[in-house]
């Protein structure tokens, strides 16, 4: 299609799983069955590699990973064909080998959570980010304004960051000139990447992918699903709106 979409998954998206899921959940782990927030589609990983979901006969050959995309596909009509897996560690170091990113920042982002090494404090406005930084402002979604008030600005409010972050980055640092850099973070990237594009000849086939896109100016579109909040047996979780028949 000549262009490039993003779509964003809010990770409280309400999953009802299948009895056959479900049984196979109550023979290998009954326990997760209790744990809040389990029909979450962040949760999706920990229930495929517990039910050793199609092991040994998926394409991904990891059954957190097989599980995940066959979800997306059922729920969503998108085929996964390959998948990068970035590490908090390696989008810390990408960022800051590129320099930092520019973007803007919607409010005061403000909060500290020892519990979860995680401490952001960000003004609001245009901003040049650090690795740090980058990475409190793809993972805030509470905490402190300007008067000490607190505030829960919910998962769609992070997923648009998220997605305003990807733009900034691909359009300040995903260029015909850096493209030629891809040995120089090779390093960088095996050690903080897991993703199922192998061999060099798969990886020159999505550089010169890139480099189409970016010789053409392929367009950067980005997609929010609609969905709604609601509370479900204590837990927070978004539905997805369908369409009425």
């Amino acid at each position: 299609a000549k262009k490039a979409k993003i779509i964003s998954f809010p990770r409280d998206i309400y999953i009802d799983y299948s009895d056959d899921v479900i049984n196979k959940l109550k023979k290998s782990k009954p326990a997760l069955l209790s744990e809040k927030g389990i029909n979450r589609i962040n949760a999706a990983p920990s229930i495929g590699d517990s039910i050793d979901y199609k092991k040994g006969t998926g394409r991904f050959n990891k059954p957190y990973v097989d599980f995940l995309a066959d979800l997306l596909q059922e729920v969503f009509g998108i085929r996964v064909n390959d998948y990068v897996y970035v590490k908090t560690s390696g989008f810390r170091k990408i960022v800051d080998y590129f320099g930092g990113v520019t973007v803007y920042v919607p409010v005061l982002m403000n909060y500290s959570d020892p519990s979860q090494n995680f401490e952001v404090y960000i003004e609001k406005g245009t901003r040049h980010l650090n690795g740090k930084q980058a990475e409190g402002y793809v993972r805030f979604r509470q905490g402190y304004d300007e008067n000490g008030k607190f505030h829960n600005y919910g998962d769609i409010f992070r997923k648009e960051n998220q997605t305003r972050f990807i733009k900034a980055f691909i359009s300040q640092h995903v260029t015909l000139k850096n493209l030629t850099k891809l040995g120089d973070i090779a390093e960088i990237i095996s050690y903080n990447v897991i993703t199922s594009v192998k061999g060099w000849n798969n990886i020159v086939e999505y550089g010169a992918l890139a480099e189409r896109a970016l010789r053409d100016n392929y367009p950067i579109e980005s997609y929010e699903l609609q969905v709604t909040e609601k509370n479900i047996k204590g837990s927070s979780y978004v539905l997805i709106k369908t369409e009425e028949k």
